[in-house]
């Protein structure tokens, strides 16, 4: 498990590689340094915050969420921000990136009590599954930030008996639609159009469903041909231009190139510019970071799918605060994208309107 913490420092680490069939970091979206610790023991609370006044009443939330990039601080910046003003506590539980130890958070605050809500990031979408049904059992108010819980990649519907919300911006497997209608744009004028597409860890049921939506996306053009799908070995810009050097020697025509990390793009856009083929082939991110928008911006890249982590955290804070309030409010799914009106396919047509919500 030091590995995973590793890769998601920027170590270059592979993200799972050790770790077989987890979702663990796949459905973070990406990895980027915030500079925080990532290996607190389970139980350990890493940060708090009270406040004094609102409609929550005396509330204490559990976040379960690492905090050790720029992502997953966002989200809990989302809940922070929104909890301000409001008569509530949050503590914060930071289990890294190990599955393990976020179950063993849920048991610990569940058996300990005190708490009235839990809003946690499933670092995989089985592993905490029976952990957040006790929780529920005992009248926790339980949410699901940015990645399901329950085994359906495709849906953003709550799968746990007594959850009370899933909070996303989409699914992988909407994504990876996302990324695969964004490739035929690119190819329109373009026939053939091989493309290649470069995965934090092929192992990853969430990486599996991403590489499922953008191959259902890509099959409505029949000039696309999917010359290669490739492991970048985690979600690094190191990782990325490593492949793409490897993919190019061997695919020299390749036109796009679609990812599922920002930062795996970056290391593309290296590869592509020391191989002499800047502006010849379209690159697309997955992320909608600071690092994707200003590669969009440039021309560099063709562009990036959004993420939504500070909208997500909001999201989550208000649920909960509706949920405190009234009993019957459960079973809650909330699509931040849609609730938003935004355009998740950020192009350098729409790029000016976008704000990043995370560093990358």
């Amino acid at each position: 498990m030091a590995r995973l913490r590793d890769a998601c420092r920027g170590v270059g680490t592979p993200l799972l590689g050790a770790v077989g069939a987890l979702t663990v970091a796949a459905l973070v979206a990406g990895c980027g340094s915030s500079g925080s610790s990532s290996s607190t023991a389970a139980g350990a609370s890493t940060a708090s915050a009270s406040t004094t006044a609102g409609s929550v009443g005396k509330k204490k939330i559990a976040v379960i969420v690492p905090l050790s990039n720029t992502f997953t601080a966002a989200l809990y910046d989302g809940i922070k921000d929104r909890a301000k003003g409001k008569d509530v506590e949050l503590k914060v539980f930071d289990p890294g990136f190990d599955p393990q130890k976020a179950y063993a958070n849920i048991q610990q605050i569940t058996q300990q009590g005190g708490y009235d809500a839990i809003a946690l990031l499933p670092l995989d979408p089985a592993t905490a599954v029976p952990a957040v049904k006790a929780a529920a059992a005992k009248g926790i108010k339980v949410v699901a930030m940015n990645n399901p819980l329950g085994p359906d990649m495709k849906t953003i519907d709550t799968q746990v008996p007594g959850q009370t919300a899933a909070v996303m911006d989409a699914t992988q497997f909407q994504r990876g639609i996302w990324l695969g209608e964004m490739a035929v744009d690119a190819c329109a004028k373009t026939n053939p159009c091989p493309v290649a597409y470069l995965s934090g860890s092929l192992a990853l049921a969430g990486e599996q469903a991403l590489v499922g939506g953008f191959k259902e996306a890509i099959a409505k053009n029949p000039a696309i041909k999917l010359a290669t799908y490739r492991d970048a070995g985690g979600y690094t810009a190191e990782g990325g231009q490593k492949v793409t050097q490897n993919i190019l020697a061997a695919n020299p025509d390749i036109k796009v190139i679609a990812g599922s990390g920002d930062q795996i793009i970056r290391g593309s856009e290296l590869a592509v510019n020391t191989a002499g083929l800047k502006g010849k082939v379209k690159l697309i991110g997955l992320g909608g970071s600071t690092l994707g928008l200003a590669g969009v911006k440039s021309g560099a890249w063709y562009g990036t799918v959004a993420n939504l982590p500070y909208s997500i955290g909001q999201a989550t804070f208000d649920v909960l605060e509706k949920a405190f309030a009234d009993p019957k409010v459960t079973g809650q799914a909330i699509n931040v994208s849609e609730n938003l009106g935004i355009d998740p396919k950020i192009t350098k047509a729409n790029a000016d309107g976008f704000k990043p919500q995370w560093t990358g």
